[in-house]
């Protein structure tokens, strides 16, 4: 077990390695354009930009690629599906920690840059920074991890439903949830749950998180034990 997960850690290091350093360059090629922007306006605009948002909708589109790209060649390769998830949900951890580490040194970098060049129709900010902290007794550096990790799994486990059932099957399958909305009893219930993972609302505990990201954890275990190799949408091993 202990020698398939170092075999898995790292083709899926390598898989990661490069999409995360990309993302992390052209995010910062953007932000250094809004702020030369910025500067050329002279006051005249002002720019704003908020920093968790990219890094999370980044780890949705990279939980879906990351699934469908390294499921197949690990278990090709012989790791088991035990390993393999093993695997997967060590590196949704490391991953999740270097992804809200990121993060944080992001906004510091900008902030550091803003007032170094004193560009005051710029503000950069993160959940960690400004008058944000005051609004909670928690942790926001803790709960952005959280959200990277959550979102990564949930995602991870919506690609590992079409990879298993394909898109006509597996779409209905994910499409229970979103329709079960329309049912109000249901939908008022889904909201209440919300206040739980909500940063600044009274209802708010971490632990929220920690049950549903072991809800995610299993249905992608169920989901994935018994999976072909096989894509069921493109079919291809």
């Amino acid at each position: 077990m202990i020698s398939e997960i170092k075999k898995s850690l790292y083709y899926l290091y390598k898989l990661s390695f490069r999409t995360v350093l990309i993302f992390w360059l052209v995010y910062l090629g953007i932000m250094g354009l809004f702020m030369i922007l910025a500067v050329t306006a002279g006051g005249g605009i002002e720019f704003f930009g908020v920093n968790s948002l990219p890094s999370l909708i980044f780890m949705c589109i990279h939980g879906v690629i990351f699934f469908k790209d390294g499921f197949p060649f690990v278990i090709k390769y012989g790791v088991s599906r035990q390993g393999f998830l093993s695997t997967l949900f060590i590196f949704s951890i490391i991953l999740s920690s270097i992804m809200t580490g990121l993060s944080y040194l992001f906004v510091r970098l900008i902030n550091w840059i803003v007032e170094l060049f004193s560009i005051e129709n710029f503000d950069f900010v993160g959940l960690d920074m400004g008058e944000y902290v005051t609004l909670t007794d928690h942790n926001p550096i803790f709960f952005e991890w959280l959200l990277h990790l959550s979102l990564f799994i949930l995602f991870m486990l919506v690609a590992s439903v079409l990879y298993r059932f394909g898109l006509k099957i597996g779409g209905v399958l994910l499409a229970i949830f979103p329709i079960s909305m329309f049912i109000r009893p249901v939908a008022e219930k889904a909201l209440d749950l919300l206040t739980y993972f909500a940063l600044f609302h009274d209802n708010y505990t971490p632990l929220s998180f920690l049950i549903l990201i072991v809800g995610l954890s299993l249905l992608l275990w169920f989901s994935v034990k018994k999976a072909s190799v096989v894509d069921q949408i493109s079919f291809k091993a």
